[in-house]
């Protein structure tokens, strides 16, 4: 053929006609064809593209001859959704992470705690904190707890936080002290907390200034909150402000209680330092000063 110059009615029909292609709907006899004739190395594209123009069985049957584990995130959800789970369980136990999460919910929604017991001691901490809640619905939270405290004992940081967070619901102020000694900072923090509630407020304010003392940031945001809240806010603003420059452990609640405070201004000041610092750590200032700026109606400061 000759070239056409310009764009005349062969490209249109052309293009009309890839964008019809597209869109038109492929005949069951074409996908057989594809699912058993097709290139290996193509199953997974076109296993999304029978997802995606609603051919359920075809996507289905195209991920049963996928390598274990190699599903797309969207096939993952396909197969929970159409309750295909024994191919869903096979790309899990491969190692899959969503497929590991659609199975690991539908387990929780069935109650089927043996499964999930069997992928927690496996290792798996979704699965063991999916446990845990499933056994405090039933009622077996020592059971829970007893199992979290080993994953956090092995080096689970989720079961950790989950163990601490239960433990503090509970009120079991002992264990939390148990924890804290042996250096669990999100235990300090919730035994602070706990302590307040029951009228120790002065002992956990000491404890969280021994830590805030010894470098610990994490603390010192509960440390402002509790010293507020028993009428000590100048002081817990002076204690912030000796290390605010040291970055967001101290500087960001610094800026939450002269916000709450109503010290605007001051707290913008503390804003503008670190947004100019350009930091990594102190990029969350940006942010902040430009809600207080658009709070306080300066939009050309923006």
């Amino acid at each position: 053929m000759g070239q056409i110059a310009g764009w005349v009615t062969a490209d249109y029909l052309h293009q009309h006609a890839r964008r019809q292609r597209h869109t038109e709907s492929i005949p069951d006899r074409a996908w057989q064809a594809l699912i058993d004739h097709h290139d290996p190395r193509d199953t997974l594209e076109i296993a999304d593209n029978a997802r995606w123009r609603g051919h359920t069985s075809h996507a289905v049957a195209l991920c049963k001859t996928t390598a274990d584990g190699h599903i797309s995130r969207e096939l993952a959800e396909l197969l929970r959704e159409h309750g295909y789970f024994d191919e869903l369980r096979r790309h899990a136990d491969a190692g899959h992470k969503d497929a590991t999460f659609h199975l690991v919910n539908h387990l929780n929604e069935r109650g089927q705690i043996d499964e999930l017991r069997q992928r927690s001691d496996a290792g798996n901490e979704y699965a063991t904190g999916q446990l845990a809640n499933l056994l405090q619905e039933r009622g077996q939270s020592d059971e829970a707890i007893a199992i979290l405290w080993k994953r956090a004992d092995a080096g689970s940081g989720a079961a950790a936080v989950q163990l601490v967070n239960l433990l503090h619901k509970r009120g079991q102020i002992d264990e939390l002290q148990q924890l804290t000694k042996v250096g669990y900072r999100y235990a300090t923090v919730q035994l602070a907390d706990l302590m307040h509630k029951r009228g120790q407020s002065d002992e956990a304010i000491v404890m969280l200034r021994k830590r805030v003392d010894a470098g610990g940031s994490y603390a010192a945001g509960q440390l402002a909150h509790l010293m507020h809240e028993c009428g000590q806010g100048d002081e817990a603003i002076a204690m912030l402000r000796q290390h605010a420059d040291v970055g967001y452990g101290y500087a960001a609640p610094l800026v939450q209680l002269l916000h709450t405070r109503g010290q605007i201004d001051e707290a913008i000041v503390v804003l503008r330092q670190h947004a100019d610092m350009g930091d990594t750590d102190d990029r969350w200032a940006a942010g902040h000063l430009a809600v207080l700026l658009h709070e306080r109606g300066q939009i050309d400061e923006l």
